[in-house]
Order: C-alpha cells, then sequence, then structure tokens
C-alpha cells in the first residue's frame, strides 16, 4: 500500500480503507481519500490533458486585441481616400472653375468629417486629442501632397502640351509683384532694384524654385490647420464620450 499524508501536517496516516471518515491522528484535519477505481481515472484523465512540449510550441497564438484601440489601417484608408477625392475635385475645376469651392470647402472639413466617419465607424474606439491631432496632420499632408501632384501634372500639361508657358509665367509674375505691397513699393523708390527683381523671372530655375517654395509654404501651414482642427475634433469627441 502506497504512504498516505496529510497535507496539512505531512504525518502519516492509516493506509487502510474503512470507508468512515477517517482524521488525521497528529492534527486532526478531516481526509478524502479516493478510491484505486477513482484515482486511476483521475490520473488517465491527466494524462490525456496533458500537451506534449513539441505540440505546445506549434501551437498559434490568438491576438488580443484592445476594442478600444486605434485601428491604423481603417484611419489610413479614410487619409487616402480624402487625397484622392481631393485629386478629383481639383481636376473636375480645372475643367468647371466654379466648382472650386466645393474642394476649398472639403479642405476645411476633411480633418472633422473624416475623423467623424471614423467614430461612426469604430465606436468602441477611444478617440483622443493626440490621435485626432495625429489623425488632422496626416489628412493633411496627404491632401497637400496630392494637390502637388495635380498641380504639377497641370502645369506640364499646359506648357508643353497645350503651349501656354508664357500665359503662366506671366500669372506667376503678376502673383509675385502685382498682389505685394513690398514690391510696388520698391518700383516706385528703387526703379533699379526693381527691374533686376524682375529679371529673375526670365530664369526657369528662379520661376520652378518660386513655385516649389510658395507651394510647400501652403502644404506646411494647411498641415498646421488639419493638425489643430483635429485635434479639436478629437478632443470634442473624448468629452463627449466621457460624458456618457
Amino acid at each position: 500500500m502506497p504512504v498516505r499524508l496529510c497535507p496539512r501536517c505531512h504525518g502519516d496516516l492509516p493506509t487502510e480503507v474503512t470507508g468512515e471518515l477517517l482524521y488525521c491522528p497528529h492534527c486532526g484535519a478531516p481526509q478524502v481519500i479516493l478510491s484505486e477505481e477513482l484515482r486511476e481515472q483521475f490520473e488517465q484523465q491527466r494524462d490525456a490533458a496533458v500537451i506534449p512540449p513539441d505540440a505546445a510550441d506549434n501551437l498559434p497564438l490568438e491576438p488580443v486585441s484592445d476594442p478600444s484601440g486605434i485601428l491604423w489601417p481603417q484611419a489610413l484608408q479614410l487619409i487616402a481616400l480624402s487625397a484622392a477625392l481631393f485629386a478629383v475635385l481639383m481636376l473636375i475645376t480645372l475643367a468647371f472653375p466654379p466648382l472650386g469651392l466645393l474642394a476649398f470647402l472639403w479642405t476645411l472639413g476633411a480633418p472633422i468629417v473624416l475623423l467623424g466617419i471614423y467614430a461612426a465607424r469604430n465606436p468602441s474606439s477611444r478617440i483622443t486629442a493626440r490621435f485626432g491631432a495625429r489623425f488632422g496632420l496626416l489628412t493633411g499632408l496627404a491632401i497637400g501632397v496630392a494637390g502637388m501632384i495635380v498641380n504639377t501634372l497641370s502645369t506640364l500639361v499646359a506648357r508643353f502640351a497645350l503651349h501656354q508657358g508664357a500665359e503662366l509665367d506671366h500669372q506667376l509674375l503678376q502673383a509675385a509683384t502685382a498682389q505685394s505691397p513690398i514690391i510696388q513699393q520698391l518700383a516706385a523708390q528703387q526703379p533699379a532694384d526693381y527691374k533686376a527683381y524682375i529679371a529673375l523671372f526670365n530664369i526657369p530655375e528662379y520661376r520652378a524654385g518660386l513655385l516649389l517654395a510658395g507651394t510647400l509654404m501652403l502644404v506646411v501651414l494647411y498641415s498646421v490647420y488639419t493638425l489643430l482642427a483635429g485635434a479639436f475634433a478629437g478632443l470634442l469627441r473624448s468629452r463627449a464620450r466621457i460624458a456618457r
């Protein structure tokens, strides 16, 4: 007969099973003794439940997802959609200039509208001002890059396919001189310096650099706006979630 020990004091227990309630002779704790048949069944079930070490290494790990986390793949899809929609609106504006108002309104409301669409699709996501700022910044950069691409392609087509290079250069000169009070003051007080400045526009590299610098400045300013708009929208949604 195997030696039986008390689980409390680890003292020796009687080995004979009489079917009566057994107490430890050392500490008096009641004992539960399984029959040999029940013990064999328990050992068989325990052995069947044990997973071999090799099999345990091959078990797939189930990812633990946070229902309140941010789903960036969906957010990036919305951002890409906003850039594509803005590019389409700009192309339509080239054919129908009055519709440029739609493109302008979209640039103003894109970060707020897209954040609302994301929140509607994922009501359990925890939207904060930080996420809204990041979302808005990415939206501004995406729309800015889309606008730069469309402007570049339209300029190339107008200059080399439609042969409107002279008209484009004149528009650039008017935008850089006629609409600048500093340049107008320079033309009135220092005509020689003004003529030297106007002569720079005859250099293609200067015109290209001026266009690039102006476009990058607009993209940076617009990205700052979308960052602030996204942060504000995210803050409002986080407060509304707390209120609920």
